[in-house]
């Protein structure tokens, strides 16, 4: 998620961003993120980024969709609705995961 995030903010130097975020408590670095980076987008392209991202899932064949499918069955083998990275990453930790249909 982070990888798709900074390039989406155009974060290309992580080393002066972790330095950064270790600082700052997480509503110091949300604020920090909001003024430096969001702020230069307009609110279509952060929709569509949003929508896009929730919708985002691992390409059928490849490394990551395997390690998506293992930690998934690890983590809750019922949940094969579960087909997003957001979704996968808020399973692992432990929030609520809304059931939706599974995709034909």
């Amino acid at each position: 998620m982070d990888q798709a995030a900074f390039s989406f903010l155009g974060i290309d130097d992580h080393e002066a961003y972790a330095r950064k975020a270790a600082s700052l408590d997480d509503p110091a670095l949300e604020a920090w993120l909001r003024s430096e980076y969001v702020s230069k987008k307009s609110q279509a392209e952060s929709d569509g980024w949003n929508a896009q991202w929730l919708r985002s899932g691992p390409q059928p064949g490849s490394k990551g969709y395997t390690y998506f499918i293992e930690l998934r069955e690890r983590l809750d083998p019922r949940r094969t609705d579960i087909t997003s990275w957001p979704d996968l990453l808020d399973l692992d930790e432990g929030r609520d995961v809304p059931r939706r249909s599974i995709a034909a």
